[in-house]
């Protein structure tokens, strides 16, 4: 699935020269399975692997597997002959964008076409979305928003994560979301990101002459930044010229960098470490990567996706999950925190289990500078609300 970028792959048997399907495996089953300490060979597709297995065949229409889909509540069904070989697979976003009642042999052909058309309008936009990102960033378009994260333990906000915004004179306030992916695609994520870094550490100097207490900050780092050759190069420029202390730093990264030029990424991260920064795997359990990165790459930080914490004490598969990761994080040595923290029962679930930092809109919604030295004030004199008795 990493190497191949895909969310899931179909498990099946052979019959001769016949491949028949009798599962299919998903990412996510795969976390579940790792973090829980499944032994492949005793898992049984009534578990994890679709079952039943619903499929059509090829001269089936389109409706009948929306149909299924809708009858049977499941995303991807299989399409096999009659003689029950697998031919394919179909998904609800395959099905999303085709009409009825098309047939299931045109599928590919609609699908290459719109892939063209995409690729040409993509080649089409870049270059002027490049431009306008680079115009944004020389008339001071981009600004940084601060979420606190909170210590469980001291009940005090121990650092921030950085994150960056847009506000277009002519557009208003652009999602992340939106131009990220963009400047990533053009290149321009580069001067981005030194950019970002170099206002959050200036923001730290700040904080301290307004007399905040030292406080780490965690800046996303994407694939490209990470593989560009210069990044520990200006990345120790910037931390020297302004006097920050690497260790306060920490550099988040998610699983999707990883599968990236591994060789590469290694010699990266053996650098970066040398230099005396933390790094984050970030969104841990949603991305491409498995468990066995973990053996290799020296990570600080082991972040938990808010996919996970969300509901976590009434949802026990979320639990489940949880506790294998904060369990697993300890016994490696990493530190773990908590994202998307929305309840106070959230909270306290994750107190009990032992996973003492946190953020989330519990606490606060990422915050201009300003009023963050103002929440930080208002919320270091209050008592944080968890009974630890």
């Amino acid at each position: 699935m990493a190497k191949h970028r895909i969310s899931c792959v179909v498990i099946v048997s052979s019959d001769g020269a016949v491949q028949k399907p009798v599962g299919i495996l998903t990412e996510r089953d795969i976390v579940q399975i790792q973090q829980l300490e499944i032994p492949m060979r005793s898992i049984r597709d009534q578990e994890v692997m679709s079952h039943p297995l619903i499929f059509v065949h090829p001269d089936d229409s389109l409706a009948m597997a929306q149909q299924l889909m809708k009858d049977y509540q499941v995303r991807r069904i299989v399409v096999i002959d009659y003689e029950g070989e697998l031919k394919g697979i179909l998904t609800d976003t395959n099905l999303s964008q085709v009409l009825d009642p098309i047939e299931l042999f045109g599928v590919l052909e609609i699908l290459q076409h719109r892939i063209q058309k995409l690729t040409h309008d993509r080649d089409r936009l870049l270059p002027d979305e490049h431009h306008h990102i680079l115009s944004a960033l020389a008339n001071n378009e981009f600004q940084l928003v601060y979420q606190p994260q909170v210590n469980l333990k001291t009940g005090q906000i121990v650092g921030v994560e950085a994150l960056v915004r847009w506000n277009s004179p002519q557009r208003g306030m652009i999602s992340p979301a939106e131009f990220v992916p963009i400047a990533e695609a053009t290149g321009s994520i580069i001067p981005l990101g030194e950019w970002i870094l170099q206002q959050a550490c200036q923001q730290l100097q700040q904080w301290e002459a307004a007399g905040l207490p030292p406080l780490e900050i965690s800046i996303n780092i994407s694939s490209r930044q990470l593989q560009d050759h210069q990044l520990v190069l200006w990345l120790k420029q910037i931390l020297e010229e302004l006097q920050v202390d690497p260790s306060r730093l920490t550099l988040e990264l998610t699983e999707s960098c990883l599968v990236e030029d591994v060789e590469h990424t290694l010699t990266q991260f053996k650098a970066l470490k040398q230099l005396g920064v933390s790094i984050a795997i970030d969104d841990f359990g949603t991305g491409y990567a498995s468990l066995g990165y973990l053996q290799h790459f020296s990570f600080d930080v082991l972040k938990i996706d808010r996919c996970f914490v969300e509901n976590i004490h009434t949802n026990a598969k979320n639990a489940a999950i949880t506790i294998a990761i904060i369990r697993m994080a300890e016994q490696l040595g990493f530190s773990v925190v908590a994202e998307g923290v929305e309840q106070q029962s959230e909270l306290q679930f994750l107190y009990e289990h032992q996973c003492y930092l946190m953020q989330g809109y519990l606490i606060s919604r990422p915050l201009p500078a300003d009023a963050f030295v103002a929440f930080y004030r208002q919320f270091s004199a209050l008592p944080l609300p968890l009974d630890r008795d």
